[in-house]
């Protein structure tokens, strides 16, 4: 009977340990959910960065600068 009852504890054990399990990874979707939304978004901002450099520097390249004597 004590063997019985031992089992059943370790069945239980390993059922406790699977759902935590269960939720660690459910968490871990959620935050690399959240990381590939945060990598969108800085990849639009970079290129928009880029973007106004690209401008500026063509901006420049149009319009000589004056020097002085």
């Amino acid at each position: 009977m004590g063997d019985a009852f031992q089992a059943l504890r370790q069945v239980l054990l390993i059922h406790a340990n699977v759902e935590r399990l269960e939720r660690s990874v459910g968490q871990l979707g959620d935050d690399v959910d959240g990381l590939a939304e945060a990598m969108s978004n800085l990849r639009d901002r970079v290129s928009r960065v880029e973007g106004f450099i690209d401008g500026a520097t063509a901006a420049s390249r149009n319009h000589p600068r004056l020097e002085g004597d």
